[in-house]
């Protein structure tokens, strides 16, 4: 068992140029190189978002430690997706999975919330 960390907020690109030329008998030697960074926003994050994420993988870790129980980690997991609905306006795209996610949450072992 494990606990995956929910995706990051940022992906980074680097992109490296190098070039170079040699003369052994013309003792022609050069070199440039040249780096380039890039920051690409995947997802914004709030305050809310981040107790949510942040809690989500706490009670995993709880639970696959054995401090907390099945019987006493599902209430909690269900008390943080509720109080996460509250802080969402209505017909948001963070709403709208934390909706899907509930639903899955709350099916019977073994059968999927559509």
């Amino acid at each position: 068992m494990f606990c995956a960390e929910p995706p990051p907020d940022t992906a980074t690109g680097l992109k490296a140029d190098w070039e170079g030329t040699l003369k052994v008998k013309g003792d022609e030697v050069s070199l440039k190189d040249k780096l380039e960074t890039s920051v690409t926003v995947l997802s914004a994050r709030n305050a809310p978002l981040d107790a949510f994420r942040t809690g989500l993988f706490t009670l995993c870790q709880f639970y696959m430690n054995g401090a907390l129980s099945q019987s006493e980690v599902r209430p909690l997991f269900e008390k943080l997706i509720e109080t996460y609905k509250l802080t969402q306006p209505v017909g948001t795209a963070q709403a709208a999975a934390v909706e899907a996610a509930s639903k899955a949450a709350s099916a019977p072992a073994g059968v999927s919330a559509k």
